[in-house]
C-alpha cells in the first residue's frame, strides 16, 4: 500500500510540474483561489454545519465526517478550478498578461508556486481528514483511535509519528492565529493587483 506522505509528496511535485508548464503567473491567481477557499472554509464553514444541526463539539458519525469531508473538499476543488481555467474563461487583456516569456527563471518560480499550491489543494484535503472545525480558526485534530470515515481497506490513517508532517499541513499551519488567513488574502490580492494587473 502507498503511504499517504509518499502520495502527498508526488502530487506536490506532479503539481510543481504543472505550474512550471503553466508559469508562475497564472500560479499565483490559483493560489489566491486556494487560500480564499481556506479562508472562507475556515470562517463559514462552522456556521453551515450548525445551520445543517451538526454538532461541532463532538465527534461526529463517520457518514456525518464524510458529509463534511465532501462539502469542503468540493468548495476547496471548484474554487482551485476557476483558479486554474480562470486565464482561460477570461480570454481579455488580463489573460494576455498572464503569458510570460519562457525562461529558466519562469520556469523554476512556475515549479515553486506550482508546488504551493500542490501543498495547499493536496494538504487541505489530507487536513479535512484529520482535523474538524469547531469553529473559526479553531480545527481539533482526530484522536489516533479515530480512523478516517472511509472503507480502512483504500485509506488508512497514517502512525503517529507523522506528526510532523501532519501539523505542517495548511490547515493547521495557517490556522494557528485567526490573523494568519486574513492577512494571506489580502497580501495575495495585493500583489495581484499590483504585479500582474
Amino acid at each position: 500500500m502507498l503511504s499517504l506522505t509518499v502520495a502527498f509528496w508526488i502530487m506536490v511535485l506532479l503539481f510543481g510540474v504543472a505550474g512550471m508548464m503553466r508559469g508562475w503567473t497564472k500560479e499565483v491567481l490559483v493560489t489566491s483561489a486556494c487560500i480564499l477557499a481556506l479562508f472562507t472554509i475556515n470562517q463559514f464553514m462552522s456556521t453551515l454545519f450548525g445551520f445543517l444541526k451538526w454538532d461541532n463539539n463532538i465527534v461526529l458519525a463517520p457518514e456525518l465526517r464524510r458529509w463534511q469531508f465532501n462539502i469542503m473538499t468540493a468548495f476547496l476543488l471548484m474554487l482551485a478550478f476557476f483558479g486554474y481555467q480562470g486565464p482561460t474563461l477570461a480570454r481579455s487583456r488580463v489573460g494576455d498578461r498572464l503569458n510570460r516569456r519562457d525562461n529558466l527563471q519562469e520556469r523554476i518560480l512556475g515549479f515553486l508556486v506550482g508546488g504551493l499550491n500542490g501543498w495547499f489543494v493536496i494538504g487541505s484535503l489530507w487536513s479535512f481528514l484529520e482535523f474538524r472545525l469547531v469553529s473559526a480558526s479553531n480545527w481539533v485534530r482526530f484522536t489516533p483511535d479515530i480512523p478516517y470515515p472511509f472503507n480502512p481497506a483504500h485509506i488508512t490513517r497514517p502512525a503517529p509519528e507523522l506528526a510532523s508532517i501532519i501539523d505542517n499541513l495548511p490547515i493547521p499551519f495557517l490556522t494557528q492565529s485567526p490573523y494568519i488567513l486574513p492577512l494571506l488574502l489580502v497580501v495575495v490580492f495585493l500583489f495581484i493587483l499590483i504585479v500582474l494587473m
